[in-house]
């Protein structure tokens, strides 16, 4: 977390993947981006503004995989 300036104190997991390296951290309110929702894998993927940006999308991202699925077994 240190590589993309958060500190492990200033952040509250609140996903992780048991398959790949991606984390889904929270900024604590005393942090230097507090409420945001980062995507971290070995490096920072994605910042969401808050929570709300994070879980929209999140659905998105699932909507894309469920078309690509559906697609496939069309095929």
């Amino acid at each position: 977390m240190a590589a993309v300036g958060m500190p492990k104190a200033s952040v509250l997991p609140i996903a992780a993947s048991g398959l790949q390296a991606d984390m889904f951290l929270l900024g604590r309110p005393w942090s230097r981006w507090p409420g945001s929702v980062t995507w971290y894998t070995g490096e920072m993927i994605e910042r969401f503004p808050d929570f709300d940006e994070f879980f929209l999308a999140m659905l998105d991202y699932n909507r894309l995989d469920i078309d690509y699925l559906e697609e496939a077994a069309r095929a």
